[in-house]
């Protein structure tokens, strides 16, 4: 399965850069995604080396399975595909996507070799030269098993972009559920209101079409301040609280909540009679009474939640 995943993506990637060119200035013209995965890669290539040099092997494939599948494949070339098939933008997706894929298709060489030499082998016949002018280097080679192993620039890894990608990844995660809690088809556009942060709200406002592309908005309104519209369908994470208008059944959304706070109920009953054990207090590693510390609040805030959402629902 997951060297089908691996073949399928670097298919989509080769089909894409059949005209990259090597004019294209870099310096400033990344994008916010484009830096993300270039940290993301970073990381993943110091991790794998460090592994490598303390001679275990389990541990390295399963950071770059995560990087590859999670990163690259559900993130990264889904966010770039409307770039690729825009004129003016594609040239720098295509570089960035070059230098990644070679990266990660060198990484994953020795455990993965023949398969990926086959990729590489393929990925030569478009373009040899897939260095980042001014960015990044990497020597090209005429076979996979003799190209220089990539090298980990401590300063393409940002902390502060990650961070952004990460809010953006919660607000389309948000939607997405929302959307399959409420059966709403994919191809039907939704109106989305988000209240969150000052800081928040710039970067949604500045990344509006890639989350419109990627979740399929009609409208998106980013906002500090705004009461829940009426009929919306709820969604919170830390200082983001998602709204997707006009989806709620109002009678059958409270008998779903109802139903919710009864679960929830019974839940906390159990971990407070638990915690007030003293037989499991006293026997119980101190990490295991912590988690059940820890699992009781995340409790009453779901419950505080769903109270919220059935206060504020319509008459």
């Amino acid at each position: 399965n997951f060297c089908n995943k691996l073949w399928n993506a670097s298919r989509f990637a080769l089909t894409n850069l059949e005209d990259m060119s090597s004019e294209v200035p870099l310096e400033g013209a990344l994008q916010l995604e484009d830096r993300w995965i270039l940290s993301r890669l970073t990381r993943a290539i110091t991790e794998t080396t460090h592994y490598l040099e303390e001679y275990k092997f389990s541990e390295p494939i399963n950071a770059l399975y995560k990087f590859f599948w999670n990163d690259l494949c559900d993130w990264y070339l889904e966010i770039i595909k409307p770039r690729m098939r825009d004129d003016a933008q594609r040239p720098v997706a295509q570089r960035n996507l070059a230098f990644v894929l070679d990266s990660t298709l060198r990484l994953f060489h020795p455990f993965l070799p023949f398969i990926t030499e086959e990729i590489f082998q393929k990925l030569n016949s478009i373009y040899r030269e897939r260095h980042l002018p001014t960015i990044a280097e990497l020597p090209p080679a005429d076979t996979l098993i003799q190209a220089k192993w990539p090298t980990a620039n401590a300063s393409l890894i940002d902390d502060e972009i990650e961070r952004q990608i990460d809010v953006l990844q919660t607000v389309i995660r948000l939607i997405r559920d929302i959307r399959t809690r409420y059966q709403i088809a994919p191809r039907k556009a939704l109106d989305v209101s988000v209240k969150t942060s000052e800081s928040n709200c710039q970067l949604l406002s500045e990344q509006q079409t890639m989350i419109r592309h990627l979740v399929n908005l009609d409208t998106l309104h980013v906002v500090t301040e705004c009461p829940k519209p009426r009929d919306a369908a709820v969604a919170v994470a830390g200082d983001l609280e998602i709204y997707v208008h006009d989806v709620i059944d109002v009678e059958a959304e409270r008998v779903r909540l109802h139903k919710q706070r009864e679960n929830l109920e019974g839940r906390i009953q159990s971990a407070q009679a638990k915690l007030g054990n003293e037989n499991f207090l006293n026997r119980a590693k101190p990490q295991i009474v912590q988690r059940e510390r820890d699992r009781l609040r995340e409790l009453q805030e779901q419950m505080t939640t769903v109270e919220k959402n059935l206060n504020e629902l319509p008459a």
